[in-house]
């Protein structure tokens, strides 16, 4: 058994949607239901009331009478648990929850979010304000993978923050290999043998990178940066079959 919304489209969701919380001028409206049919619609409006009663999405204000709509047809509870239909809609009470589930995922996916800074600017903040800032220039590896990589990494122990720059690292598709940042850190024991994971990451092809370090445990003071060449989300512990640049502070 299969919801008839599932055989919307993007643009008819994004219109229904708009429809229920908002409220579309008449001509839209009109439009939007001439698509998606008038029962497909209520359908959408009461999955929406759904979410808002169970709090699982976030509607500023609910759409009008649909909170009442939803009371009224909501199954009464019964000791046998039986199955209830409900039937203005057409749909199931499992099947409801199941489609509410995914549109409060879809919902989250169009929900505005806060603009991502830009590492470079991260970069250049970080360098113009700590006042431990290490840096180191990025070496190249015998490596034939290394692809003559340049560039330079900064870092802070009192802010745990630090950034790569990276130019010339051929770029790799993250279903194979993925890079991953090792910092050696004097501070602890085997530092030698067991250096910090410092993240894994991703280079576009033919593209100059900041990317952000994402070191895993604490780092006070680094005397070596490492990138190797890992399996897809990295590994605990390295073999160094392709270590590609080192930068010693």
């Amino acid at each position: 058994m299969s919801s008839r919304l599932e055989r919307w489209s993007e643009a008819d969701f994004d219109a229904a949607y708009a429809e229920a919380t908002e409220g579309l001028g008449r001509s839209e409206r009109a439009r939007m239901l001439e698509r998606v049919g008038s029962e497909e619609f209520e359908e959408l409006e009461l999955l929406l009331a759904q979410v808002h009663v169970a709090g699982l999405g976030r509607l500023e204000t609910p759409p009008a009478g649909l909170l009442q709509k939803l009371r009224e047809q909501a199954p009464a509870a019964a000791p046998h648990r039986a199955p209830r239909r409900i039937s203005a809609a057409g749909w199931s009470a499992a099947l409801g929850w199941s489609i509410a589930a995914a549109l409060v995922l879809w919902i989250a996916l169009r929900a505005p979010t806060a603009p991502r800074e830009d590492p470079g600017e991260l970069r250049e903040r970080l360098m113009a304000s700590a006042a431990d800032l290490v840096r180191a220039d990025w070496s190249a590896t015998a490596d034939p993978l290394a692809g003559g990589v340049n560039g330079d990494v900064v870092w802070s122990s009192s802010r745990q923050q630090g950034y790569m720059r990276l130019s010339r690292l051929p770029g790799n598709d993250a279903r194979q290999r993925q890079y991953q940042l090792w910092i050696f850190d004097k501070s602890r024991a085997e530092w030698e043998a067991r250096p910090v994971d410092g993240g894994v990451f991703d280079v576009p092809a033919g593209g100059d990178v900041v990317v952000p370090i994402s070191a895993k445990l604490e780092v006070r003071e680094p005397a070596l940066f490492a990138i190797t060449l890992e399996t897809p989300g990295g590994v605990v512990v390295s073999k160094r079959e392709h270590l590609l640049a080192t930068a010693a502070p």
